[in-house]
């Protein structure tokens, strides 16, 4: 086996504190970095209501850790598509740093899983519905109807695809 040049590793959690409240915890570490961040969210909503970082290691120590001031920035903010910008434009700049703004956009892309995890749990207590995740077109249409946010959202949410999809191609 190869030895690999350069390593990074990233992970999410989301962790329910309440009915209407999530924290998202993001990691990244490789070989010259190991960040940390954490928003804490409203449901639906997804505001952010609480955001904090840790630089655990950078490249430049101790000047790294000022970086994580810019994440009380995001509070108040919603977690939605055109996020990632809302990232880039807040944290992503030259008072923050650009591999917190990656964690920060995995925490945002990650966070979609929250409207995903409760659809499904929602289906799997209702006998009729919880069918429909056994039947992958059925499944989509009401996925799409449930979250119309997903529409146009990737290759299988594609409105293009509709015909395809109905063709079973």
């Amino acid at each position: 086996m190869e030895k690999p040049f350069f390593v990074r590793n990233k992970e999410v959690r989301i962790i329910r504190l309440a009915d209407d409240r999530y924290r998202l915890d993001g990691e990244m570490r490789d070989d010259f970095h190991h960040i940390r961040a954490s928003l804490t969210i409203e449901y639906p909503s997804m505001t952010v209501l609480h955001a904090e970082g840790e630089m655990v290691k950078g490249t430049n120590p101790p000047f790294c850790a000022g970086a994580t001031q810019v994440l009380g920035s995001l509070v108040g903010e919603r977690i939605h598509r055109g996020f990632t910008k809302v990232a880039a434009d807040k944290v992503g700049n030259r008072y923050g740093c650009p591999h917190l703004m990656e964690v920060i956009t995995d925490i945002g892309r990650a966070a979609f899983q929250i409207h995903m995890a409760n659809l499904r749990n929602r289906v799997l207590e209702t006998p009729d519905l919880a069918k429909l995740l056994s039947q992958p077109l059925e499944k989509r249409k009401f996925a799409l109807a449930a979250m119309p946010q997903l529409a146009d959202s990737c290759w299988v949410f594609n409105t293009a695809n509709d015909e395809r999809f109905e063709r079973g191609q």
